[in-house]
């Protein structure tokens, strides 16, 4: 099963990878504007011709979801992870996953109790520490600092988040920036 992936806000693409993004961003949508039906090979080689240099244009990574939502039977829970990994650096309700998700708020909190003995909003929070460590670990001391990586996801109280991120990693903030 292919992974869903998240792409990188923070990155910047290449100038030189630029032309080729655009070009397949106007081949599609003159296929779209076409007077003419379009066939659907001609739909199909635009929409590839889209998705390969999205991906060569634009930084990403597979988004790694619980193995136990890829099970049958489970696709609400793997469409709420995936949508908590897409999404993470956005505001987000609870109300926003059951959406998502297809499930209402209370089935939702009873599934991922169930599944992932934690919370819809426990989850999202494990998931940007995960992010910020990654930050964390890029950065280098003295261009980034704890404070500015815990604001971008979401966390406003310094010792909460330093805390948190202690009990899920067994070390500080400050001790993943200095590596």
């Amino acid at each position: 099963m292919p992974l869903p992936l998240v792409f990188d806000h923070r990155s910047i693409a290449s100038a030189s990878a630029l032309p080729g993004w655009w070009r397949a961003v106007d081949d599609f949508a003159g296929v779209l504007r076409s007077g003419r039906e379009a066939t659907a090979l001609q739909l199909v080689a635009a929409e590839r011709g889209v998705a390969l240099h999205l991906l060569a244009t634009f930084a990403h990574r597979p988004v790694v979801v619980p193995a136990q939502v890829l099970r049958p039977g489970l696709e609400h829970l793997l469409r709420a992870a995936e949508f908590l990994h897409a999404f993470a650096a956005s505001p987000i309700t609870v109300a926003d996953i059951a959406a998502a998700a297809g499930l209402t708020p209370r089935a939702l909190q009873a599934a991922f109790r169930r599944h992932f003995d934690d919370t819809p909003l426990g989850y999202l929070r494990g998931v940007r520490l995960d992010r910020a460590r990654v930050e964390l670990r890029e950065g280098a001391p003295g261009e980034e600092t704890v404070r500015a990586v815990s604001a971008r996801w979401g966390f406003l109280n310094q010792g909460r988040f330093s805390g948190a991120y202690h009990r899920r990693f067994g070390e500080y903030p400050v001790e993943t920036l200095r590596r």
